[in-house]
């Protein structure tokens, strides 16, 4: 995990200046000098930041994914810019085994009640 790196999830009606990642219609994710000034210089931005991040290894990622590693739900603006993130963790997973009843690799089920990790 790389603690150094600050990265904003963040709204906005125009292409940022700088490069970002299009994420959803109006939301972008950058770690660029220039649209975290922006964002901190502007009032009532809408923005998450998030300290560090972690990358995958060449093909992990897809590994992941065909082991069923992940949960892939739809997001929306009201998702990610909630007024309170907590309980997030927990709800999105209790959608996922909605969504998609499934069993772990290990055979356990999913819990309903799954904790976020934390490499805090």
């Amino acid at each position: 995990m790389i603690r150094q790196a600050i990265v904003a999830l963040f709204r906005s009606e125009t292409v940022p200046e700088a490069a970002a990642f299009h994420v959803l219609k109006n939301i972008y994710l950058t770690m660029h000098g220039a649209n975290l000034k922006r964002l901190l210089d502007t009032p009532g931005a809408k923005y998450r930041l998030y300290a560090g991040f972690s990358g995958w290894a060449p093909r992990q990622l897809e590994s992941e994914f065909v082991r069923e590693g992940w949960f892939v739900l739809p997001a929306d603006e009201a998702l990610l810019f909630r007024e309170s993130p907590d309980g997030l963790w927990e709800e999105l997973v209790e959608r996922a085994a909605r969504r998609a009843p499934r069993t772990l690799n290990s055979g356990a089920t999913i819990p309903a009640k799954w904790s976020a990790p934390c490499d805090c």
